[in-house]
């Protein structure tokens, strides 16, 4: 039978009780009152061996939990809001102190979430699991949106309930554990070795002679509310002559750009260390 004590360096009464396998376990009830501490001591003992038994489900251990918090005196019961709830007051808590955009792509990420999740958005929080969080990860993944994208949105469910966890509302996180999609680096205006070897390659939108591994080019992205990505723009060769200093200031002297006598264009541009003194001169360290 469970039963309490008062160590003497603490104020709270103490539980002492047994689970279903015998095991015995001292536990604080943060109660001062005796009479309260025996009634929690009693709830813990219960509990223990209904879990024991796998008869514990979870709106008997809520209530069981609740109780006990009652007892304690404490000002708050147990709270449990709805996934929908919480995650809304999740939202609305980051609009004062979150960018506009910011809190597009928080909501956008919130609002695919629950579609995924259906009714289940009714539940409390607490329901909430890691298998729940794989599914809405799958279902980004089936929109063959880009790795970083989904990883994106999970990025923002796992932010919501690392708040959650902080707060106690739940004890661990569910999307913790999920390991996000990696996305696959990609090297971007660089030719193979067997087009190098043959002399052309596909660049700036049309097959051309290549003499050298790469050949610039910029291209510009752009991001939606929801965190999708899209590839808006690209340039290359003369198109980016626009970003090159050196040829604004070249196009105000005299003999301009002087490149008629060249190979290529730029074809004077080298590293800073491999420029050639000119006769009579030491070149700077």
């Amino acid at each position: 039978m469970a039963s309490i004590h008062r160590r003497p360096d603490s104020q709270y009464w103490h539980a002492a009780f047994r689970t279903s396998d015998g095991r015995l376990v001292l536990r604080s009830t943060k109660c001062k009152d005796r009479s309260k501490a025996l009634a929690s001591a009693f709830e813990y003992e219960r509990a223990a061996k209904l879990a024991g038994a796998g008869n514990l489900v979870e709106a008997q251990a809520r209530k069981i939990v609740a109780d006990i918090m009652e007892r304690a005196g404490g000002e708050e019961t147990l709270r449990s809001p709805t996934i929908k709830d919480y995650f809304n007051g999740w939202l609305a808590s980051k609009k004062v102190r979150k960018a506009a955009s910011t809190n597009a792509r928080y909501d956008g990420a919130v609002q695919n979430f629950y579609a995924v999740l259906g009714n289940k958005t009714e539940k409390p929080i607490t329901s909430l699991t890691s298998r729940d969080v794989e599914r809405f990860m799958e279902s980004r993944t089936n929109e063959k949106l880009s790795p970083s994208t989904v990883a994106l949105s999970i990025k923002v469910i796992r932010t919501a309930l690392n708040a959650a966890r902080r707060q106690g509302i739940i004890t661990t996180n569910p999307a913790e554990a999920l390991e996000l999609p990696q996305s696959k680096g990609v090297e971007r205006g660089t030719f193979t070795p067997e087009e190098v070897a043959s002399g052309r390659a596909n660049y700036n939108y049309s097959p051309r002679k290549i003499g050298i591994d790469e050949l610039p080019g910029l291209s510009v992205f752009a991001r939606d509310a929801a965190g999708n990505i899209y590839h808006t723009y690209s340039t290359y060769s003369r198109g980016l002559e626009a970003l090159i200093g050196a040829y604004s200031l070249l196009d105000l002297v005299p003999k301009g750009r002087d490149e008629d006598g060249l190979e290529r264009s730029m074809q004077w541009v080298r590293h800073h260390d491999r420029y050639k003194s000119a006769p009579g001169k030491r070149r700077s360290a």
